[in-house]
């Protein structure tokens, strides 16, 4: 679901580097895997595919679940709360990699080719971020502003 509306999107699908810390990608990769096998796999088939030490990352995750700590927010319908969590997760590597191209940018030992293909780099960066903005404030607005506006009390 979130790697289609990426699709949507014009961005590549969710991937290990879309995750900043290392139990999230590792706990990402465990679930593709599992998911390339059974369309809902269960916990205990999750849990498999882990490291005994990131088993610990993966039970938090149900725990955040099941006290309602994930991105899902009471009234959201649950296919669209998904896709947003995907979206915004995307946007965070998107603009964690923005600061970084900005630091590499700074460098004073950089040649005129480098220079170019961090430029371009940028700005790519930039035009894929304002597009999932777009998307996400679309989204929002279309969620608190419904299309008939006498439905609004």
């Amino acid at each position: 679901m979130i790697d289609a509306v990426l699709d949507r999107a014009e961005q590549p699908p969710l991937s290990v580097d879309d995750f900043e810390q290392l139990p999230n990608r590792e706990v990402f990769r465990a679930l593709r895997a599992a998911l390339n096998e059974s369309a809902a796999p269960s916990p205990a088939q999750l849990q498999d595919r882990l490291e005994p030490a990131l088993r610990a990352a993966l039970a938090a995750l149900f725990e955040d679940m099941e006290f309602g700590h994930v991105v899902l927010s009471a009234g959201d319908k649950t296919d669209e709360g998904v896709q947003r969590a995907g979206l915004q997760l995307r946007q965070r590597r998107l603009n964690r990699e923005g600061r970084e191209l900005q630091v590499l940018l700074q460098a004073d030992d950089l040649d005129r080719e480098t220079l170019k293909a961090l430029a371009e780099t940028t700005r790519a960066n930039a035009a894929a971020l304002r597009q999932l903005q777009q998307i996400l404030s679309a989204r929002t607005i279309a969620r608190q502003y419904p299309a008939d506006p006498w439905s609004r009390s």
